[in-house]
């Protein structure tokens, strides 16, 4: 008897990219990349899609390292903060006082809707490069989820605008939380500047991504070590 035929296996569907994986501001510039630190890009973007989306990492996974550094009475700040839940997230896990800051004011006006029975969050439509309205170390800790990477595909002079707010407003010792794709030796000469920033990579993290990737999200704590002069 002839042997039957073996039927070809079905071919699994591609997994969706990290669609910052592996891009840096300075690359082909043959290949399109969305531009990631234009207000205009993000302001329609959040106007056609109001679902909640988590770039990099759910809240679930960036929680547990929010617990270890950051007391619970202290004030928070998330920036670029997107439809993300993170904020939300932060305050219905115990910490009292957060702020979410974005400059594309249809996601932080959705974001409202959505929260608006949460009491202690506070929403602010704000650019990272000029957060005048807080004051010199209003915050406690500042937690990043892929913005400052966005900021990247500007400039590094926008890179350095926003690291020196973020030093502004941070409290001496407070910590800002950056996670990111790019790696330490691509990073650190950013994160790393007590001289002039006053701000000390005290150590970096590894976190698995959600999607199937040889490389990590990498979660970069840095210290505020000193306190602005007047």
């Amino acid at each position: 008897e002839p042997e039957p035929e073996e039927s070809e296996p079905e071919n699994e569907p591609e997994p969706e990219p990290d669609p910052l994986e592996g891009l840096t501001y300075d690359d082909d510039p043959e290949i399109e990349v969305p531009p990631y630190a234009d207000q205009a890009y993000w302001e329609k973007r959040y106007t056609e899609d109001t679902e909640v989306f988590e770039w990099y990492q759910d809240p679930e996974a960036v929680l547990p390292i929010c617990n270890e550094l950051i007391d619970k009475d202290k004030k928070v700040l998330v920036i670029g903060n997107g439809n993300s839940d993170l904020a939300p997230q932060l305050l219905q896990n115990g910490f009292e006082q957060v702020t979410a800051i974005d400059f594309a004011k249809p996601c932080i006006k959705s974001s409202r809707k959505r929260n608006a029975e949460l009491e202690g969050l506070t929403w602010k439509v704000m650019d990272v490069r000029k957060m005048t309205s807080f004051e010199n170390g209003e915050y406690n800790a500042i937690v990043d989820k892929g913005t400052l990477d966005c900021l990247f595909y500007a400039s590094e002079s926008d890179v350095f605008t926003a690291l020196s707010e973020i030093s502004r407003v941070l409290k001496k010792r407070g910590v800002y939380i950056c996670i990111s794709f790019a790696p330490p030796e691509a990073r650190k000469k950013f994160l790393d500047r007590p001289a002039d920033l006053l701000l000390e990579l005290e150590k970096v993290l590894e976190l698995k991504k959600p999607l199937p990737s040889s490389e990590p999200h990498y979660v970069y704590v840095i210290r505020k070590i000193g306190k602005l002069l007047t």
